[in-house]
């Protein structure tokens, strides 16, 4: 009877999967921008003692992102591999992808000026 995981259980997958995002992190210039961001807003809402519910949806919303950028990244991968000729189809395709990490980043914005915001302007102006 084999596994309902497939081949190699679950250990194989977060293998794998944590395999992607490192490859993600050294390979793709976005993510040295996203990566950096996102761990300045979350050192921000440490010195700013936010309460955890604020805090937790300034990790989903830098997860989002992360999580878009690797998809982004991933449709890129695959294209270059099947077609790596230009084709303007496929390239309507992949500013649509990109467009959706814009969406998500400058939803992400929004969001950290939501949460940072007051706060932050509390802290500055006395």
């Amino acid at each position: 009877m084999t596994s309902p995981v497939g081949r190699g259980g679950w250990t194989k997958k977060f293998a794998d999967a944590w395999r992607g995002v490192w490859y993600a992190v050294r390979s793709q210039k976005s993510f040295w921008v996203h990566v950096p961001v996102g761990l300045a807003v979350l050192i921000l809402a440490l010195v700013l003692r936010l309460p955890t519910a604020s805090q937790a949806v300034l990790i989903l919303t830098i997860g989002v992102v992360l999580g878009a950028e690797a998809m982004n990244s991933a449709i890129e991968q695959i294209v270059r591999v099947l077609h790596p000729e230009h084709d303007d189809s496929i390239g309507i395709a992949l500013d649509m992808a990109a467009g959706g990490v814009l969406l998500v980043s400058i939803g992400a914005a929004l969001v950290g000026l939501l949460v940072l915001g007051p706060p932050l302007f509390a802290m500055l102006v006395p």
